[in-house]
Parts: structure tokens; C-alpha cells; sequence
């Protein structure tokens, strides 16, 4: 893949509509338009927008990339999206995200037992990546520890992580 996500105007202007006091919806969008660059519907791709976690729960994520797998649809990164409310997120913010984010993938109960899952938290325009290992109920960061990456200043490793996630996802199809 050549291109990045950056190099699109109406992702940029997705990343524009992203400010400090905007709704949340614009986080959401922003991350459906990148994701959905690197897990296009032509490679067997689907995106979720608010899907239940499980069906005994009100619990939701925001964005939720599926494939299909064993002919059914499969769960494999999930994406909690925060609006930014001042100027920076507090640690405590990225924690209680990633809690929340950690106990949907918990809750979720089609999970392929012997592959891993992988998750973003966003807050705002910027965003952790992660892992959860199979047989896991833990996530653990995905590239650097505790890295936070601007979707604007850092879209070069961004890109990197979101090719990995996909190659790392191709391979269990």
C-alpha cells in the first residue's frame, strides 16, 4: 500500500472536524474513514458502527472491525472513541478508556479462542494501540509502551501499526 490515510482529503478533513469540545460522533467517523483504508470491504472487511458487545449487555463499542472466518462474521479489532474534552487527556482518561474498552472484549462472547484481538482507544485526535494475546483478558500495548500518536502529527506510525494489525488479522482469515 503506498498511500497513507494522510494523503486523502476527505480523511483530512474528517481529522479537521476532530477539536477540542466536539461530539464524540466526529471521533467515530473519523476512525470508520481511516479503518476502513486499511480493512477495506474488497479484502473481506467489515465495519461495525455502536454493535452490542455481547447479547446480554448494553455495553458497546464504537467501532468495531469484523471478517469473516469459519463462515461467520468474526470480531477482530475494537475501537473506543472518546470526544476530547480539554485541552489534553489525563492518564486517568486513557486508563478509564481502556478499562472500558478491555471489559467489552471481555464481554464479548464469539471470540475465536486461539486468536488474538486487537483494540485502539481514542481520545480525541489521538490514539494507543493494543493487543489482546489469545486466551487472553488482558490488553497490552501494541508497539511502544504507553505511546500515544496523533492521528495528524504521527500518521506515519499510525500507518504502521494499522498495516501490522491488518497483516497480523490477514493471516488468521
Amino acid at each position: 500500500m503506498s498511500a497513507s490515510y494522510a494523503d486523502h482529503e476527505i480523511i483530512n478533513l474528517y481529522i479537521q472536524k476532530v477539536k477540542r469540545g466536539c461530539k464524540e460522533d466526529k471521533v467515530d467517523h473519523m476512525w470508520t474513514q481511516i479503518l476502513r483504508f486499511y480493512f477495506p470491504l474488497q479484502q473481506g472487511y467489515g465495519l461495525e458502527r455502536e454493535p452490542y458487545t455481547s447479547e446480554t449487555t448494553q455495553a458497546r463499542a464504537n467501532i468495531v472491525v469484523t471478517n469473516v472466518r469459519e463462515n461467520s462474521i468474526n470480531k477482530v479489532l475494537f475501537v473506543e472513541c472518546k470526544a476530547l474534552k480539554y485541552k489534553n487527556a489525563t492518564l486517568t482518561k486513557w486508563g478509564q478508556t481502556k478499562v472500558q474498552l478491555e471489559n467489552n472484549m471481555r464481554n464479548w462472547s464469539g471470540r475465536q479462542p486461539n486468536s488474538p484481538l486487537y483494540a485502539i482507544t481514542v481520545i480525541g485526535r489521538q490514539a494507543r494501540f493494543f493487543t489482546m494475546a489469545a486466551g487472553s483478558t488482558n490488553l497490552v500495548d501494541f508497539g511502544a509502551e504507553d505511546e500515544i500518536l496523533s492521528v495528524k502529527d504521527d500518521a506515519v506510525r499510525v500507518q504502521q501499526l494499522l498495516l501490522r494489525m491488518e497483516a497480523l488479522v490477514s493471516q488468521n482469515m
